[in-house]
Protein backbone atom coordinates (compact mmCIF):
# COMPACT_ATOMS: atom_id res chain seq x y z
CA UNK A 1 0.00 0.00 0.00
CA UNK A 2 3.23 2.12 -0.22
CA UNK A 3 6.40 2.44 -1.64
CA UNK A 4 9.37 4.72 -0.65
CA UNK A 5 12.12 5.80 -3.10
CA UNK A 6 15.63 6.03 -1.78
CA UNK A 7 18.67 7.67 -2.52
CA UNK A 8 21.63 5.53 -4.70
CA UNK A 9 24.13 6.72 -2.60
CA UNK A 10 23.65 6.75 1.14
CA UNK A 11 20.19 5.08 0.75
CA UNK A 12 18.37 8.22 3.06
CA UNK A 13 14.69 8.87 2.05
CA UNK A 14 13.38 10.78 -0.53
CA UNK A 15 9.83 10.29 -0.44
CA UNK A 16 7.18 7.80 0.57
CA UNK A 17 4.62 7.30 -1.69
CA UNK A 18 1.25 5.79 -0.48
CA UNK A 19 -1.16 4.48 -3.01
CA UNK A 20 -3.89 6.22 -4.08
CA UNK A 21 -7.88 5.52 -2.90
CA UNK A 22 -9.10 2.43 -5.01
CA UNK A 23 -5.17 1.32 -6.01
CA UNK A 24 -2.37 -0.85 -4.66
CA UNK A 25 1.15 -1.17 -5.85
CA UNK A 26 1.91 -4.29 -7.73
CA UNK A 27 5.50 -4.35 -7.02
CA UNK A 28 7.73 -3.39 -9.42
CA UNK A 29 8.11 0.62 -10.80
CA UNK A 30 10.45 2.26 -13.68
CA UNK A 31 12.28 6.09 -13.95
CA UNK A 32 11.70 8.16 -16.61
CA UNK A 33 15.41 8.91 -18.85
CA UNK A 34 15.80 12.04 -16.27
CA UNK A 35 14.74 10.21 -12.84
CA UNK A 36 12.25 12.88 -12.46
CA UNK A 37 9.10 10.56 -12.95
CA UNK A 38 8.35 7.04 -11.79
CA UNK A 39 6.07 4.64 -13.56
CA UNK A 40 4.37 2.10 -10.80
CA UNK A 41 1.87 -0.56 -11.82
CA UNK A 42 -1.33 -0.86 -9.85
CA UNK A 43 -4.69 -2.88 -9.30
CA UNK A 44 -7.80 -0.60 -9.79
CA UNK A 45 -9.06 -3.37 -7.28
CA UNK A 46 -12.83 -1.88 -7.20
CA UNK A 47 -13.07 -2.16 -11.05
CA UNK A 48 -14.69 -6.04 -12.62
CA UNK A 49 -12.52 -8.38 -12.17
CA UNK A 50 -12.51 -11.55 -15.31
CA UNK A 51 -12.49 -10.22 -18.63
CA UNK A 52 -12.00 -6.38 -17.45
CA UNK A 53 -8.98 -4.32 -17.80
CA UNK A 54 -8.20 -3.24 -14.11
CA UNK A 55 -4.46 -2.56 -14.72
CA UNK A 56 -3.08 0.93 -14.26
CA UNK A 57 0.17 2.57 -14.45
CA UNK A 58 0.35 5.44 -11.67
CA UNK A 59 2.69 8.33 -12.85
CA UNK A 60 4.60 10.22 -10.07
CA UNK A 61 6.89 13.56 -9.93
CA UNK A 62 9.90 12.81 -7.76
CA UNK A 63 10.96 16.12 -8.13
CA UNK A 64 7.71 17.23 -6.31
CA UNK A 65 8.01 15.02 -3.20
CA UNK A 66 6.05 12.07 -4.94
CA UNK A 67 3.14 13.87 -6.17
CA UNK A 68 0.89 11.51 -7.81
CA UNK A 69 0.10 13.38 -11.55
CA UNK A 70 -2.14 10.86 -12.96
CA UNK A 71 -2.33 7.28 -14.29
CA UNK A 72 -3.40 5.57 -17.30
CA UNK A 73 -4.35 1.87 -18.58
CA UNK A 74 -1.86 -1.15 -18.47
CA UNK A 75 -3.90 -2.31 -21.25
CA UNK A 76 -4.50 -5.84 -19.31
CA UNK A 77 -5.11 -7.41 -15.70
CA UNK A 78 -2.24 -7.75 -13.37
CA UNK A 79 0.45 -5.70 -14.81
CA UNK A 80 3.72 -6.72 -12.35
CA UNK A 81 7.02 -5.91 -13.66
CA UNK A 82 7.73 -3.14 -16.22
CA UNK A 83 11.03 -1.42 -17.58
CA UNK A 84 11.34 1.27 -20.02
CA UNK A 85 12.43 0.62 -23.29
CA UNK A 86 16.21 1.80 -24.97
CA UNK A 87 14.04 3.87 -27.18
CA UNK A 88 13.12 6.25 -23.43
CA UNK A 89 9.46 6.58 -24.80
CA UNK A 90 8.30 2.92 -24.60
CA UNK A 91 7.08 1.03 -21.23
CA UNK A 92 6.95 -2.49 -21.28
CA UNK A 93 4.43 -4.16 -18.94
CA UNK A 94 4.00 -7.57 -18.17
CA UNK A 95 0.22 -7.89 -17.70
CA UNK A 96 0.30 -10.88 -15.65
CA UNK A 97 -3.48 -11.51 -16.31
CA UNK A 98 -4.35 -12.77 -12.71
CA UNK A 99 -7.28 -10.16 -11.03
CA UNK A 100 -6.46 -9.87 -7.26
CA UNK A 101 -7.48 -8.23 -4.11
CA UNK A 102 -5.73 -6.35 -1.56
CA UNK A 103 -8.19 -7.81 1.11
CA UNK A 104 -7.80 -11.06 0.36
CA UNK A 105 -4.20 -11.91 -0.21
CA UNK A 106 -2.66 -13.94 -3.07
CA UNK A 107 -6.41 -15.47 -4.16
CA UNK A 108 -6.06 -15.27 -7.54
CA UNK A 109 -10.00 -14.65 -8.45
CA UNK A 110 -9.41 -15.52 -12.71
CA UNK A 111 -7.77 -18.20 -12.93
CA UNK A 112 -10.13 -20.00 -15.81
CA UNK A 113 -10.34 -16.77 -17.55
CA UNK A 114 -6.55 -15.02 -17.37
CA UNK A 115 -5.87 -13.28 -20.69
CA UNK A 116 -2.05 -12.32 -19.98
CA UNK A 117 0.11 -9.44 -22.47
CA UNK A 118 3.23 -7.98 -22.88
CA UNK A 119 2.26 -4.60 -23.82
CA UNK A 120 4.10 -1.60 -24.84
CA UNK A 121 2.82 1.76 -23.80
CA UNK A 122 3.48 5.13 -25.15
CA UNK A 123 4.54 6.50 -21.27
CA UNK A 124 4.08 10.18 -22.86
CA UNK A 125 0.24 9.29 -23.91
CA UNK A 126 -0.47 5.98 -22.40
CA UNK A 127 -1.44 4.73 -25.59
CA UNK A 128 -1.19 1.02 -26.44
CA UNK A 129 1.78 1.06 -29.32
CA UNK A 130 1.75 -2.83 -29.40
CA UNK A 131 0.80 -6.10 -27.45
CA UNK A 132 2.28 -9.80 -27.59
CA UNK A 133 0.41 -12.63 -26.33
CA UNK A 134 0.60 -16.76 -26.01
CA UNK A 135 -1.32 -18.80 -27.86
CA UNK A 136 -4.86 -19.19 -26.26
CA UNK A 137 -4.77 -22.41 -25.38
CA UNK A 138 -1.66 -21.44 -23.05
CA UNK A 139 -3.99 -18.31 -21.80
CA UNK A 140 -2.63 -20.11 -18.04
CA UNK A 141 0.66 -18.76 -18.57
CA UNK A 142 1.01 -15.55 -16.03
CA UNK A 143 3.70 -13.00 -17.51
CA UNK A 144 5.58 -11.91 -14.43
CA UNK A 145 9.28 -10.61 -15.06
CA UNK A 146 11.10 -8.82 -18.08
CA UNK A 147 14.48 -7.96 -19.08
CA UNK A 148 15.26 -5.51 -22.13
CA UNK A 149 18.55 -6.20 -24.07
CA UNK A 150 20.45 -2.94 -25.38
CA UNK A 151 19.00 -3.52 -28.54
CA UNK A 152 15.46 -3.42 -27.63
CA UNK A 153 14.92 -7.42 -27.87
CA UNK A 154 12.49 -8.16 -24.48
CA UNK A 155 12.78 -11.02 -22.37
CA UNK A 156 9.82 -12.66 -20.76
CA UNK A 157 10.02 -14.65 -17.55
CA UNK A 158 6.29 -16.68 -16.63
CA UNK A 159 4.71 -18.59 -14.00
CA UNK A 160 1.80 -21.10 -14.97
CA UNK A 161 -1.10 -21.38 -12.84
CA UNK A 162 -2.81 -24.81 -14.74
CA UNK A 163 -2.44 -28.42 -13.89
CA UNK A 164 0.92 -29.20 -12.45
CA UNK A 165 1.38 -32.24 -14.56
CA UNK A 166 1.32 -30.09 -17.68
CA UNK A 167 4.82 -28.65 -18.98
CA UNK A 168 4.82 -25.29 -20.43
CA UNK A 169 7.91 -22.88 -21.48
CA UNK A 170 8.34 -20.76 -19.17
CA UNK A 171 10.94 -18.27 -20.77
CA UNK A 172 10.14 -16.05 -24.27
CA UNK A 173 11.65 -13.43 -26.33
CA UNK A 174 9.74 -10.58 -28.42
CA UNK A 175 10.39 -7.71 -30.16
CA UNK A 176 7.77 -4.89 -30.27
CA UNK A 177 5.83 -5.21 -33.22
CA UNK A 178 5.57 -9.10 -32.59
CA UNK A 179 2.15 -10.26 -31.57
CA UNK A 180 3.36 -13.50 -30.84
CA UNK A 181 5.46 -14.45 -27.94
CA UNK A 182 8.40 -17.09 -29.07
CA UNK A 183 9.07 -19.44 -26.62
CA UNK A 184 12.58 -21.02 -25.78
CA UNK A 185 12.94 -24.86 -25.33
CA UNK A 186 14.28 -26.02 -22.81
CA UNK A 187 15.36 -29.94 -22.53
CA UNK A 188 12.33 -31.60 -20.87
CA UNK A 189 13.94 -33.04 -17.51
CA UNK A 190 15.40 -28.95 -16.59
CA UNK A 191 11.80 -27.46 -17.88
CA UNK A 192 9.86 -30.53 -15.62
CA UNK A 193 12.51 -29.06 -12.47
CA UNK A 194 11.63 -25.34 -12.92
CA UNK A 195 8.11 -26.76 -11.33
CA UNK A 196 6.16 -24.45 -13.82
CA UNK A 197 7.75 -21.14 -11.84
CA UNK A 198 10.17 -18.79 -13.56
CA UNK A 199 11.09 -16.48 -10.62
CA UNK A 200 13.44 -13.93 -12.21
CA UNK A 201 14.83 -12.88 -16.37
CA UNK A 202 18.14 -10.98 -16.88
CA UNK A 203 20.38 -10.20 -19.66
CA UNK A 204 23.58 -9.86 -19.33
CA UNK A 205 25.17 -6.25 -20.27
CA UNK A 206 25.93 -7.28 -23.98
CA UNK A 207 22.42 -8.86 -24.10
CA UNK A 208 23.87 -11.94 -25.95
CA UNK A 209 23.15 -14.16 -22.85
CA UNK A 210 19.78 -14.59 -20.96
CA UNK A 211 19.56 -16.05 -17.38
CA UNK A 212 16.01 -17.44 -16.07
CA UNK A 213 16.14 -18.26 -12.54
CA UNK A 214 13.32 -21.30 -10.35
CA UNK A 215 13.12 -20.72 -6.40
CA UNK A 216 11.34 -23.99 -6.60
CA UNK A 217 12.97 -25.71 -8.73
CA UNK A 218 16.40 -24.44 -7.08
CA UNK A 219 17.86 -23.71 -10.29
CA UNK A 220 19.19 -20.65 -12.79
CA UNK A 221 18.96 -21.85 -16.10
CA UNK A 222 21.19 -19.92 -19.03
CA UNK A 223 20.17 -19.13 -22.77
CA UNK A 224 21.96 -17.71 -25.76
CA UNK A 225 19.76 -14.73 -26.48
CA UNK A 226 21.55 -14.42 -30.76
CA UNK A 227 20.89 -18.68 -31.28
CA UNK A 228 17.91 -18.81 -28.53
CA UNK A 229 19.22 -21.79 -27.67
CA UNK A 230 19.47 -23.22 -24.39
CA UNK A 231 23.07 -23.31 -22.66
CA UNK A 232 23.51 -24.82 -19.27
CA UNK A 233 21.76 -24.98 -15.76
CA UNK A 234 23.28 -24.19 -12.41
CA UNK A 235 22.34 -25.57 -9.52
CA UNK A 236 21.09 -22.72 -6.81
CA UNK A 237 18.57 -23.36 -4.25
CA UNK A 238 15.92 -21.04 -3.63
CA UNK A 239 17.40 -18.47 -6.42
CA UNK A 240 15.32 -15.91 -7.88
CA UNK A 241 16.48 -12.16 -8.34
CA UNK A 242 19.03 -12.30 -10.84
CA UNK A 243 21.04 -8.73 -12.56
CA UNK A 244 23.45 -8.46 -15.17
CA UNK A 245 26.96 -8.18 -13.68
CA UNK A 246 29.73 -6.00 -15.02
CA UNK A 247 31.13 -7.89 -17.33
CA UNK A 248 29.77 -9.87 -20.47
CA UNK A 249 28.56 -13.23 -19.46
CA UNK A 250 28.71 -12.63 -15.82
CA UNK A 251 25.01 -12.62 -13.29
CA UNK A 252 24.24 -12.00 -10.30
Amino acid sequence: RYLHVLSGDDLAPLAEISAAAGRHFYGHTAFSPDGRLLYATENDYDAETGDAETGVIGVYDLKDNGTRLGEFASHGTGPHELRLMPDGVTLAVANGGIATHPDMPRLKLNIDSMAPSLAFIDRRTGSLTGQAVMPPEWHQLSIRHLSIAPDGLVAVGMQFEGARMERLPLVALARPGDTYLPPLSLPDAELARMKGYCGSVAFDVAGHYLAATSPRGGMAVLFDAVTRRYATTVRLADCCGVAAAGMPGRFI
